[in-house]
């Protein structure tokens, strides 16, 4: 039976290990341009392929070949979320013949998706009509906080207003998806055992806590702009953020700008492509550039810490730190530094241990110099008088 759905390959950008004779009419992209009467042809030899961008990630679970004659009897499909990562091969074909042949894999979230001709069939090389790519869903659902045992929130952990989010019933996560994504307004899910809640919050899921047996995730549908929101790490409110763990805080791991709110400082790491999340606490705004982000947090009242959730074709083109005259990140860095209870405490021993050190050397200087052996005796005879000024 042939997949039904659509097609997210359709005119993506595309690359190719070779063209066949450098023939521009036989390039990558006419694998993708919804033509059966053209076709991507490769050079004469084995191991070439053709990858493409679907621009944002989704989760894809079948690919469609319509091969021509000169097809691969054996190829791979082969995935990744960018473009830094290798590549995963999510099925492998033996079977290969001309015409259209579909591979169905299990469920994986990827942006590229690159087919390797392993073996041709033919002394040609490796020559596709097109190829069409079919995700599960049209956008992506991404976990809140793990998503696994985790139940959502609203703007806070103790936020679960019935007005957030519309009940419906459903025999399988799957299913509770799949109306999320037939629901134009849901941003996301919460579903255990049957019960499946739709979120059509405006602010998105903001927030979430541990429940066993639950789970709670984002909804992204597709968009050419860039589109951000936050999530608040292990509830959010009354937590500071930490890296790998509790006791991690590198002063490295962000900078410090001040903010008038936590709006503000939201703001700030927004305009930030490098940001992934925020702390914020009275004016005190930490912007988070820890390329792993933000992977744990401690309780800590009067602090909020918040993820940065980032989707669309467009964000690819965020600018860096905005400039600002009164930012400067060496300073930041600094202040960072010397803002913490511990550095506090280790600036007080040193001062402290300087100090003795100073009232020692004066006491050693007394003991050895008494002021008897630096001070001449003024002579009382005149024969001591004349000796000492001899």
């Amino acid at each position: 039976m042939l997949v039904a759905g659509v097609n997210i390959a359709l005119n993506r950008p595309t690359v190719a290990s070779s063209t066949e004779g450098g023939n521009p009419n036989l390039s990558s992209n006419r694998a993708v341009d919804g033509s059966s009467e053209t076709r991507w042809s490769s050079a004469f030899s084995d191991n070439e392929w053709l990858a493409i961008d679907l621009g944002v990630v989704y989760e894809l679970f079948a690919v469609s070949i319509d091969w021509e004659a000169a097809y691969a009897s054996t190829y791979s499909v082969q995935l990744r979320l960018t473009e830094a990562e290798p590549w995963h091969t999510a099925a492998e074909a033996v079977n290969g013949h001309e015409g259209q042949v579909q591979t169905i894999f299990p469920e994986h979230n990827a942006r590229y998706v690159r087919i390797l001709c392993q073996t041709r069939a033919t002394p040609w090389g490796c020559s596709i009509k097109e190829l069409q790519v079919f995700p599960s869903y049209l956008g992506l659902f991404e976990p809140v906080d793990g998503g696994t045992d985790r139940a959502c929130r609203g703007e806070s952990s103790s936020d679960n207003s019935p007005a957030h989010y519309a009940v419906v019933q459903k025999d399988s996560l799957k299913l509770c998806k799949k109306a999320c994504e037939e629901t134009p307004s849901c941003v996301g899910v919460e579903y255990s055992s049957t019960r499946c809640e739709l979120w059509t919050r405006r602010d998105r899921i903001g927030a979430s806590i541990a429940l066993a047996g639950f789970t709670c995730l984002h909804f992204l549908r597709p968009s050419s702009e860039c589109q951000a929101f936050f999530e608040g790490v292990d509830g959010s409110e009354g937590r500071a953020c930490r890296g790998t763990g509790p006791g991690d805080n590198s002063f490295t791991y962000y900078y410090v700008r001040n903010a008038e709110s936590i709006d503000s400082c939201q703001a700030f790491c927004e305009g930030d492509a490098n940001c992934v999340g925020m702390e914020y606490s009275a004016s005190r705004c930490e912007v988070w550039i820890r390329p792993e982000g933000i992977q744990a947090s401690i309780q800590l009242p009067g602090f909020s810490c918040r993820r940065i959730v980032r989707w669309g074709t467009g964000c690819s083109s965020l600018p860096g730190p905005a400039a600002d005259p009164g930012h400067d990140p060496v300073t930041s860095t600094f202040m960072a530094a010397v803002s913490t209870p511990t550095t506090w405490i280790v600036c007080a021993l040193v001062v402290s241990l300087a100090l003795l050190a100073v009232l020692a050397l004066c006491w050693w200087k007394k003991r050895a110099w008494p002021s008897d052996a630096r001070t001449p005796t003024t002579p009382k005879s005149d024969v001591e008088k004349q000796h000492f000024l001899i």
